[in-house]
């Protein structure tokens, strides 16, 4: 009798938050060891025998785990791959949870005798070196580097469709190989070791869960829905229509940050692909660049899934490219290029954790950020573009963390924009107005909204997200393109909220001229800008305002220069951001369970873990 699992049935705004978007069809599961004290098919009768001494041991995805030891540990079958469904070159898929402890060429499954051409169907460690695993055919094997998989849980899949074989690392493809396989019955299936043809036996050290066999190969969206179903946490950007997931947000609401499609040129003259390589084999993907029409010149950040960190000895693994700048949080012009994650409490970067590309290239490279020392903060990925030399973008892809590391905020209560001004229509000042040295309104003389001269700027942000003439932003020039004129323009009070407010500014560098928050009550200014440079390119730029919660206060442009080059400065889209809200209701936050995505769990927060 054949089992087969039952459609996963997935709650629609919560799977977009984790990247979800295509549903996987039906795969015919033939056996399940899930190692609940006993080494039982759960779903036939597939049951295998413990040899040795294994343990069992608390499992992140749920229940427990079988623990070995490395010396004769060890599951047997009498599950043929005939009997399974998947000898010869008949389409096959198994699929792992495991933590390997040691690369000592240690077997997680082995299936069929080695020794001639394509007869086994295997997965193990290597001795080689750390990270090093192999699908064991013979006679021509698939080897991969599974990034951090030492001492780390991670999900291993391993599929043939008759022609190509496929390796897959928590959801993600990790390398192809053209092979004629010809699995054999001559040793039925076996967990905890590989044997040779010599024969000799290597035992896998480690810890090992949901092994997992079907009879057909699984697509790449049914493997990474397996993944995030078993509490996995994966960001791809696959079949999202080349939009970002909803719990991403891109600062300004501008479009600087884009999805390209693999192999897809950007119009940057440096053409560069989204077209991920490896060893030399093209694996098409999306990814996330803060990567602007402009070429190299804007600048812009992410803010991408809020999460809580379940276990503190797990990391998160991504793909990066790009520039490679060390952050300099307090810059808004050449402040570096990479990813970093943000400590939603504290406002600010968690110290250490940006990560760079080692060199300027296209092609993407692994790198990770350890979770150590962060068990129940909440944090949120960003991505940082603040570079406008060559190289001056990154992107991202491949975002991953394995079961129990993470339990992932509701994307429903992600990033409300509390506040928004952009100046996109010309003559609109958006309720700003200009006011005397007394603070007395007077006509606007001053300033303008719309169109400067290119001898002024000529690239600026709008909706839509290009940079071309004739969209609007708050500029210190009047309508003819004067800089003489001085003054202040203001906006309209308002009560301080949520976590940053962000805007971007271009023009002259002096300090008599400013973009300031200022108290309304005593005309104190709280924070304050100054472009950083002389240029006619728009730098992004934000200031921490959690600290002031609950301040009426209001925006000023401020230009008190009247002679000289650079006399004008210019603003565009600014925002007044929450990170992360409390429902108004309850005060509760709404949580992805971390052992699972099926079950919306919504918990108190305590007085340490409240974010907002």
């Amino acid at each position: 009798m054949i089992h087969t699992m039952l459609r996963w049935t997935w709650l629609g705004s919560l799977a977009v938050g984790v990247g979800l978007l295509a549903l996987p069809v039906e795969a015919s599961l033939i056996a399940q060891y899930d190692f609940e004290g006993n080494a039982n098919d759960s779903v036939n009768s597939f049951h295998g025998t413990i040899n040795g001494s294994p343990t069992f041991v608390p499992s992140p995805v749920g229940g427990q785990a079988l623990s070995l030891s490395g010396t004769g540990n060890y599951i047997a079958t009498t599950a043929t791959a005939s009997q399974l469904g998947i000898g010869g070159g008949n389409p096959k898929t198994i699929s792992v949870w495991a933590r390997p402890l040691a690369f000592n060429d240690g077997g997680i499954w082995d299936l069929g005798l080695a020794g001639s051409s394509g007869e086994n169907f295997a997965l193990r460690t290597l001795s080689s070196g750390n990270n090093a695993w192999r699908s064991q055919f013979w006679g021509g094997d698939l080897d991969f580097t599974a990034p951090n998989s030492l001492n780390n849980w991670g999900y291993y899949v391993l599929t043939y469709d008759g022609t190509t074989a496929r390796a897959y690392y928590n959801g993600i493809l990790m390398g192809t190989l053209s092979r004629t396989l010809a699995t054999n019955d001559n040793r039925p299936l076996e967990i905890g070791r590989w044997t040779n043809a010599t024969p000799t036996s290597y035992y896998f050290q480690g810890q090992i869960d949901k092994l997992r066999v079907y009879n057909e190969t699984l697509t790449d969206a049914q493997i990474a829905a397996q993944f995030r179903a078993d509490g996995g946490f994966l960001v791809d950007f696959e079949d999202t229509g080349g939009r970002l997931p909803a719990d991403w947000y891109v600062s300004g609401g501008s479009g600087s940050i884009r999805l390209r499609t693999s192999g897809a040129h950007d119009t940057n003259p440096d053409g560069q692909y989204s077209l991920l390589t490896s060893g030399g084999t093209g694996m098409p993907d999306v990814t996330l660049n803060v990567y602007n029409s402009h070429h190299d010149y804007n600048t812009s950040m992410a803010w991408g899934p809020i999460f809580q960190v379940q276990n503190g000895q797990a990391v998160i693994n991504f793909k990066i490219a790009g520039g490679s700048y060390t952050l300099n949080s307090n810059s808004q012009r050449n402040g570096g290029t990479g990813v970093a994650l943000w400590d939603i409490a504290a406002n600010d970067f968690v110290p250490g954790s940006f990560r760079t590309r080692s060199s300027s290239a296209a092609t993407y490279e692994w790198t990770s950020i350890p979770l150590e020392g962060l068990e129940g903060r909440w944090l949120a990925l960003v991505v940082v573009d603040r570079q406008v030399s060559s190289w001056g973008w990154t992107g991202v892809d491949s975002i991953n963390a394995p079961a129990g590391a993470v339990s992932v905020l509701d994307p429903s209560m992600h990033h409300r924009v509390l506040l928004s001004y952009d100046f996109d229509t010309p003559g609109d000042f958006m309720g700003w107005y200009q006011v005397d040295s007394l603070g007395n309104q007077v006509p606007i003389t001053s300033f303008q909204v719309g169109q400067c001269g290119t001898s002024l700027i000529n690239r600026h942000i709008s909706l839509d997200g290009t940079f071309s003439l004739g969209k609007g932003f708050l500029s210190s020039t009047t309508s003819s393109n004067t800089e003489t004129p001085t003054g202040i323009l203001r906006s309209p009070d308002f009560v301080i909220t949520g976590d940053i407010i962000e805007f971007y500014i271009s023009g002259g560098s002096t300090s008599d001229m400013a973009f300031e928050l200022v108290r309304s009550s005593d005309n104190v200014v709280l924070r304050s800008a100054v472009h950083e440079t002389d240029a006619n390119e728009f730098d992004y730029m934000f200031w921490r305002i959690k600290d002031l919660a609950g301040t009426t206060a209001y925006l000023r442009l401020r230009d008190e220069r009247s002679s000289g080059g650079w006399g004008h400065l210019e603003i565009d889209a600014i925002r007044m951001v929450a990170f992360a809200v409390p429902e108004p209701a309850t005060g509760t936050l709404a949580v992805l369970s971390g052992l699972g995505l099926l079950v919306l769990a919504r918990r108190k927060l305590s007085r340490r873990e409240k974010i907002c």
